[in-house]
C-alpha cells in the first residue's frame, strides 16, 4: 500500500482536531509531504463527501461526523480512480 491512506488518515486527524479550518500547507508541514499532494488527497475526501472547502479560500473542515467515519470509508475515498 503507498502513503496515500496514512496521509489521508493524518490528514483528517489534522483538520479534526484543528480549532480553525486548515490550509493545505498546514497540513502538508505537519504530515512531512508537499500541499500539492494533500491537495489531491482532500480532493478525494471532499468527492466523497467527508471534508469540505470553499473554493478560493483552500481551507478544510469535516463534513463526516466521527461516529460514522470508518478506516474503510476513508480507504474507499481514496483507492478509487473514478
Amino acid at each position: 500500500m503507498d502513503t496515500k491512506f496514512s496521509s489521508a488518515i493524518q490528514t483528517l486527524i489534522m483538520i479534526a482536531g484543528a480549532e480553525m479550518p486548515m490550509t493545505s500547507d498546514q497540513i502538508a508541514e505537519s504530515v512531512g509531504t508537499n500541499a500539492s499532494y494533500i491537495r489531491k488527497i482532500t480532493g478525494l475526501l471532499k468527492k466523497r463527501g467527508i471534508i469540505e472547502s470553499r473554493q478560493g479560500i483552500n481551507r478544510f473542515t469535516l463534513l463526516a461526523e466521527l461516529e460514522e467515519l470508518s478506516l474503510l470509508k476513508v480507504y474507499q475515498a481514496i483507492a478509487r480512480t473514478e
